[in-house]
């Protein structure tokens, strides 16, 4: 285990922030090593539980200290290199990006699915660049895989509950066929 000095000065030798990242995760796991072993160890005297307890402390507030450095300087980057391995925005879950099409979107019932699928067609036809059209497009996937996930994984819906969504899936999965069909056809995909 290093100590605490020398983790501040290979923290501030440290060039790039996934290194920086490293010495802030080895000190915050000193920490933890040192707290831990003054709660859980027997046959501790009092005075070498409290030194257990006085390492834990001060590796503690070195880590909060670099912590603070590090989320001032690199918490964005560590937070993009963190979508870039999960394979984008998270999971098939995660909080909308687009608001207002997260707004159109709805489980609730087949009409509301048909009345939403209208609804993006029309956005989708009004659309001014590419960008958006796309963005409509893959809101249509995302929709219906979402409710065929959530049909085919969940375990504890009703057999009723199970077959509305497979249905609202269809329904979203022809809307995104029927753009991408005319998302080729307007750009020679």
């Amino acid at each position: 285990m290093e100590s605490a000095e020398r983790l501040r000065e290979l923290y501030s030798k440290a060039r790039t922030w996934r290194a920086k990242l490293r010495v802030l995760r080895a000190a915050l796991a000193a920490a933890n090593f040192a707290r831990l072993q003054a709660e859980r160890r027997e046959n501790l005297s009092p005075a070498e539980r409290q030194e257990y307890e006085e390492i834990a402390r001060i590796y503690r507030e070195l880590f909060e200290e670099l912590d603070k450095d590090y989320r001032a300087r690199f918490s964005h980057m560590a937070e993009a290199y963190r979508e870039y391995v999960e394979g984008g925005r998270g999971s098939l879950f995660s909080p909308p990006r687009h608001k207002d099409l997260a707004e159109i979107v709805t489980f609730e019932s087949i009409q509301d699915a048909r009345e939403a699928c209208r609804r993006l067609k029309e956005l989708y036809l009004r659309a001014r660049t590419r960008t958006r059209r796309l963005t409509i497009l893959r809101a249509a996937y995302l929709a219906a895989t979402r409710a065929r996930v959530f049909a085919e994984k969940h375990p504890n819906i009703s057999p009723e509950v199970r077959d509305r969504l497979l249905k609202i899936a269809r329904e979203y999965r022809s809307l995104a066929e029927w753009m991408s069909r005319d998302y080729r056809a307007r750009y020679a995909v």
